[in-house]
């Protein structure tokens, strides 16, 4: 937009043009896929635009990179130089250098592995099923062989403090409060409590069983009564993820609670958690580079208290 002033000064009339910028800056955005699982996003700006921290910038600032190893989508935020912003989605579909497989069971789904951000259970949400995520099955592949990711699940049982179970799927014991075991000690995904499931390795937290009439492994507390079973009111409250020793990636994950809602997303060791006596109906979990991880939790963030599934 051009603004143009007539200034009159005795004899003189002097006339200005002032170029005011105010067009938000535009991009498309391109995934290109490599033979090495990886891929790069690719964005071809309408202007040139302020750096973007973990991106590279070509063709004179018109054209932003950077290479991604997982699934992913978040919008990412770009800003011009007279300060005009504007959201690109950013949309890696491709990528496998590295992948996150994970699934919850709740008594009311057949169990199923999703992958890189997907929600665990959607019907569970949409359907307003009172049913619980009982079991969490999570593994990692990774083919840069420099991420150890680590868990632990907060487990609220019928039994309370100092109970424990068998999931009636795996056989492995599960414990009322955090597991794995005391406190302090987190699970090594894909190493630790080994659980199969079509012909894969996962690594178990919680266990199936927990809503039914039942005792104890050792058979030291009461069975669950029928009315209280089918209530549903037992299952994984809390979950923490994060990488030993790695600054390059973050973990972030996002539990859904019935009648409340998403919560609010946690990264990097993170409890993510309403109260620890109303467990979760389903959740997500994703690999993001840390220059990327706030994007990615206020991308999750934008559902928190809704039953959104996509």
């Amino acid at each position: 937009m051009k603004i143009k002033c007539g200034l009159v000064n005795g004899k003189k009339n002097f006339i200005a043009e002032i170029a005011i910028d105010n067009t938000p800056p535009t991009a498309i955005f391109n995934e290109f896929s490599s033979s090495d699982g990886k891929s790069t996003a690719k964005l071809t700006l309408s202007e040139p635009i302020r750096p973007v921290n973990g991106w590279d910038s070509s063709s004179f600032g018109l054209v932003l990179s950077k290479q991604f190893f997982n699934p992913i989508s978040y919008f990412l935020p770009i800003t011009d130089f007279a300060q005009n912003s504007s959201e690109i989605l950013i949309d890696i579909k491709n990528a496998t250098a590295i992948s996150l497989n994970y699934g919850t069971y709740d008594a009311y789904s057949a169990l199923s592995i999703v992958t890189a951000g997907k929600i665990s259970t959607p019907n569970t949400i949409s359907s307003n099923s009172i049913c619980k995520a009982e079991s969490l099955f999570i593994n990692l592949a990774d083919s840069l062989n420099s991420n150890v990711l680590l868990g632990r699940a907060y487990v609220h049982t019928y039994w309370g403090e100092n109970a424990s179970a068998i999931c009636r799927h795996s056989g492995i014991t599960y414990h009322h409060g955090y597991n794995p075991v005391p406190n302090s000690d987190w699970l090594y995904v894909g190493r630790d409590r080994i659980a199969h499931f079509r012909e894969k390795i996962f690594s178990q937290l919680g266990g199936i069983g927990m809503n039914h009439t039942t005792t104890t492994s050792s058979n030291v507390f009461s069975p669950i009564p029928a009315e209280i079973a089918q209530q549903y009111l037992f299952g994984i409250s809390g979950i923490q993820f994060k990488f030993q020793n790695n600054s390059n990636f973050s973990v972030v994950y996002q539990s859904y609670i019935k009648d409340i809602g998403w919560l609010k997303a946690s990264s990097d060791g993170e409890e993510n958690f309403y109260q620890h006596n109303k467990p979760i109906s389903s959740l997500r979990i994703n690999i993001v580079p840390t220059t990327e991880k706030q994007y990615l939790i206020n991308f999750w963030n934008r559902d928190i208290g809704t039953n959104h599934i996509n």
